[in-house]
């Protein structure tokens, strides 16, 4: 079980967090509305 890779994996999950260099909150707060409108119309 020592050699299960979920370990080596998490490196993935902060690839796709925002990095230290990221814009403001501000602007992946309107990413955010946008996508949830995309989801909505995809409803």
């Amino acid at each position: 079980d020592s050699e299960t890779p979920i370990d080596s994996e998490t490196p993935i999950d902060s690839e796709t967090a925002p990095t230290p260099s990221s814009p403001p909150e501000t602007e992946s707060n309107e990413v955010k509305e946008k996508l949830d409108e995309e989801v909505d119309q995809a409803k």
